[in-house]
């Protein structure tokens, strides 16, 4: 049986062809497509400028690549660097307690929200973070974490 197996696998990977485009296999379809082969109106450096756009947008509505990545919290910190390979947050959660691996989700507010909800939400004192806001290319926790919350791993953006 098992040798029926691996004859099947290995004629599988004969027959079996891979379909790869390179750059300028992509840039001719572009300009044929754009009808700019005679006349060249599109620059290389643009048209590759846009085919990466383009693979952004596609990894963005196909979610085909999700990550997780986790944290460690600094007492009384706010804010914290997000990863420059980040597009866009699926969701983010704060670690319940010391003692578990269970995460609460925090809700996501916008800093507007956050001056109508409390006027003095940058003054909280440090305990539970609640809540999460995104600013550029930082990420908020609303209150900052007391000692107690503290830690590696506590923090998790998916």
């Amino acid at each position: 049986m098992l040798k029926k197996i691996f004859i099947l696998f290995f004629i599988t990977l004969l027959t079996t062809t891979a379909f790869a485009l390179d750059k300028s296999i992509i840039r001719a379809e572009c300009r044929r497509l754009l009808q700019d082969t005679n006349s060249q109106r599109w620059t290389n450096a643009v048209l590759d400028a846009r085919m990466e756009m383009a693979q952004i947008d596609i990894v963005m509505k196909s979610k085909c690549l999700q990550g997780t990545t986790t944290y460690l919290v600094y007492q009384s910190t706010k804010e914290y660097t997000l990863p420059t390979d980040l597009l866009f947050t699926e969701r983010v959660s704060f670690q319940i307690g010391t003692s578990t691996n269970n995460y609460e989700i925090l809700p996501r507010w916008s800093l507007l929200g956050l001056d109508n909800d409390n006027s003095y939400w940058q003054n909280i004192s440090p305990g539970k973070p609640l809540k999460y806001y995104i600013w550029g290319n930082e990420i908020g926790l609303v209150p900052p974490a007391s000692a107690s919350y503290a830690g590696a791993d506590k923090l998790q953006i998916h």
